[in-house]
């Protein structure tokens, strides 16, 4: 998670799914996971309240990005023009551009949320020389075990560290899914900004290297929410607000299809166009998720004074 000072960076702007398998998100897992191995409360809620928020400042704030491809195979080395195409979705998703906001139904058009980050590969590294803001690391590690290998990609002998967690978006590419087994595959994964995790060597979003990278894919932009903070917005069969937004109605339980467009769940229209969300159609950020996310970078990150 990006805090304290940015680096005077110059940037530059730049899947098929697993049969009979659900795409499932680890963020809260993992998150609770890391406070309970530091004795803390594994009250998420509670955790992201505590979290640092700044003020919510107006225009576009660069994000600058740094892409860890991590592979075993020819496969897994995923080409720059796929990277390219991910940040270009973040950058759509993140600045409230993606053309398929159309599809929000109308009781929800008013809270369609612009969150104003604009993703970008650094151009210079920590030391100040000149990068594509990709890097490229062989490892002997056929595939990474979210459960038991989490953070193995994040360094050597298996991976590579992070570039300073205060200054960039690490993301770290590589296979997460093929020696998955059972009903769910996990495709992406990033700790919520709690627990010490901002600026420490796991800061940063994983994603495997079969998902994320075709056109309209959001792996990205759903686990980037959770990078800055976002809870998901249901809860496990219970009907209370989750994610602490008024904007985003309560819900009980993910939801997948967006065929039935009167869905109601705790009495409430569900909101399946939602990132947070699990659905194929999610398409948008609410006013408060996106003042959210505002207020974390701007509360953990004072930008480098020129």
């Amino acid at each position: 998670m990006l805090r304290k000072t940015f680096l005077l960076l110059a940037v530059a702007f730049a899947a098929a799914p697993l049969a009979a398998q659900t795409e499932h998100c680890m963020a809260h897992t993992i998150t609770q996971r890391h406070l309970q191995a530091q004795g803390l409360s594994t009250d998420l809620a509670s955790a992201m309240a505590q979290v640092p928020r700044g003020s919510v400042r107006g225009g576009v704030q660069t994000v600058p990005v740094v892409v860890h491809v991590v592979w075993n195979t020819a496969a897994e080395n995923i080409p720059d023009a796929s990277i390219n195409q991910m940040v270009a979705q973040l950058n759509l998703d993140y600045q409230q551009q993606n053309t398929d906001l159309s599809q929000v139904r109308a009781a929800f058009t008013g809270v369609i949320g612009n969150v104003g980050f604009a993703f970008c590969l650094a151009s210079l590294d920590p030391n100040g020389n000149a990068t594509t803001g990709i890097t490229r690391t062989q490892t002997t590690e056929t595939w990474f075990d979210p459960d038991t290998e989490t953070d193995d990609m994040k360094s050597p002998p298996k991976g590579i560290t992070a570039w300073d967690p205060d200054s960039y978006l690490n993301i770290w590419v590589c296979d997460i899914t093929s020696g998955a087994t059972g009903g769910t595959v996990t495709v992406g994964y990033a700790y919520l900004p709690t627990g010490g995790v901002v600026g420490s060597n796991i800061d940063g979003f994983v994603i495997d290297y079969d998902y994320g990278f075709g056109t309209g894919e959001r792996t990205a932009t759903h686990e980037i929410g959770h990078y800055f903070g976002l809870l998901h917005p249901f809860d496990n069969n219970n009907c209370t607000n989750a994610d602490g937004f008024a904007d985003t109605p309560t819900t009980d339980s993910p939801t997948f299809s967006c065929s039935n467009t009167t869905l109601q769940k705790c009495g409430v229209l569900t909101q399946y166009e939602n990132f947070m969300d699990y659905a194929s159609c999610s398409v948008m950020f609410t006013d408060q998720q996106s003042a959210s996310m505002a207020g974390v970078l701007n509360g953990t990150c004072q930008p480098a004074q020129q």
